[in-house]
């Protein structure tokens, strides 16, 4: 039964991607919402994408960083790269970069983007000793 349920809302969630790649966002807002309802943490992160962005729903920063946040906590990429490029640059969360680095580390043990990330970030400030650490250890 769990594993059922499981599979419906990641179904939702890939309703809610096509969407998007029609650009049919309130659409695909009103979609994640449900899967943020039901626990999903990809559908968090994606859902504080179009927040952040202003699609389907109007612009709020404040708002993507709690989705973001929460998709972050439970391990989803999109969470720990959004979240960590919110703390490099400090955009509505105060400015850390040795937790930005963390969190794209995490990111990019899961996936190439948070390592394409980490990387683009080494190559504007190369002399960032985190940033160095982080990609050695990768």
């Amino acid at each position: 039964m769990e594993e059922n349920k499981t599979q419906k809302v990641v179904d939702l969630y890939f309703q809610a991607v096509d969407a998007m790649n029609k650009e049919h966002y309130a659409y695909a807002f009103q979609i994640l919402q449900e899967t943020v309802r039901q626990g999903l943490p990809e559908g968090a992160a994606t859902l504080g994408t179009l927040y952040a962005n202003g699609l389907g729903t109007e612009r709020n920063l404040e708002t993507a960083v709690k989705f973001w946040e929460f998709a972050a906590q439970q391990g989803a990429v999109e969470g720990l790269v959004n979240m960590g490029v919110s703390y490099w640059t400090g955009q509505v969360v105060g400015q850390d970069k040795q937790k930005a680095v963390n969190l794209l580390e995490q990111a990019a043990r899961l996936d190439d983007w948070g390592y394409e990330v980490l990387q683009e970030l080494a190559q504007e400030e190369p002399e960032n000793v985190y940033l160095q650490e982080a990609l050695k250890r990768l």
